[in-house]
């Protein structure tokens, strides 16, 4: 064993491994260091003299522009039905551009025909910046493909118009505790935790849409079976069609996986902990809110961007100007 070590410690690969990876703790140190830094400035935002709100309603202006409301009760934000967020439906872009923004999740775009219409049934599940959650959209396009610059040919969806919105209904679990339920008529159901960290293959979404009719149910069924869900995951009883979303079966983004996702996801789990630590001893988003915004401005920031923002679905200019209404 003693000729062994020698013979290691007198290669010159050993010390150029031991090099690199002294060199890779102290890049990871800086890292982390800075990436608190920037998250824990404690400057606080200059507020002009009489412009304060009322109770309350800073907290709700602010979850109004972010396209939610909180529900008190789960400690979750919940997406709004009149959410800014419908005007931009879904384009497979918003997935890859998902990681950059500070987003590890795992992603189901089930796509289906139905009437002569191109329907899709999305999943997501996974970390939000510096929260947990889930979301479950339905969307349709009855229009031709487009393209954006050399980035993306395929459909565009626009959110279904209020007459066709099906009952949704989901229970997000972290490993095997229940995090959230939602259920309601909507066209994007959507469930945020902050101040929680979990990687989005410990986490499982089980969920169930209620769609207009037998046969459309059916189709989404079908779709779901033939992209690799297995009898045990899917179901179907009349009108409504049951999921269990643990791994996803449709392929994941590029963005999703690598070096670059692995650094977004220590810089996730830390944000995560800062934003936990930092609210505490607070009660309510009211609260929160206004703390994070005086003292904790840059966390305020990632809360605000984090989920689903405008941040992400304005990352490709060009999708800007089409409109899928």
């Amino acid at each position: 064993m003693g000729v062994m070590v020698t013979v290691l410690v007198r290669m010159p690969e050993f010390w150029i491994f031991i090099a690199a990876l002294c060199v890779s703790c102290v890049v990871l140190a800086v890292f982390l260091w800075r990436m608190e830094w920037e998250l824990m400035k404690t400057r606080a935002p200059v507020k002009k003299k009489g412009s304060g709100d009322k109770p309350g309603e800073g907290a709700a202006a602010c979850l109004t522009e972010m396209g939610f409301d909180y529900d008190s009760s789960q400690d979750i934000l919940v997406s709004r039905k009149d959410a800014w967020q419908r005007r931009y439906g879904y384009c497979r872009l918003y997935d890859e551009a998902a990681a950059p923004c500070g987003m590890i999740l795992h992603c189901e775009p089930v796509a289906f025909e139905f009437e002569g219409r191109h329907w899709l049934l999305a999943l997501w599940k996974g970390q939000y910046g510096l929260s947990v959650g889930a979301e479950m959209g339905l969307y349709y396009t009855d229009r031709p493909d487009v393209s954006v610059s050399d980035l993306y040919t395929g459909p565009y969806y626009a959110c279904v118009p209020e007459e066709e919105w099906p009952v949704m209904m989901m229970t997000l679990f972290h490993r095997d505790s229940a995090l959230f339920t939602l259920e309601e008529r909507h066209w994007w159901l959507a469930g945020h935790r902050p101040g929680l960290y979990a990687p989005p293959e410990d986490m499982a979404l089980r969920g169930s849409v209620t769609f207009k009719s037998v046969e459309m149910a059916q189709a989404v069924y079908n779709a779901l079976f033939n992209v690799g869900y297995t009898p045990w995951e899917i179901g179907r009883v009349d009108e409504t069609v049951f999921v269990t979303f643990t791994r996803p079966h449709t392929t994941q983004p590029d963005t999703q996986k690598g070096l670059f996702a692995w650094m977004t996801r220590i810089k996730l789990r830390r944000a995560a902990r800062l934003y936990a630590r930092a609210v505490r001893n607070l009660s309510g988003m009211e609260e929160v809110l206004g703390h994070l915004q005086a003292k904790a401005p840059k966390l305020y920031a990632a809360l605000h961007r984090s989920i689903r923002g405008r941040g992400l679905l304005t990352a490709h200019g060009p999708l800007r100007n089409l409109n899928v209404k």
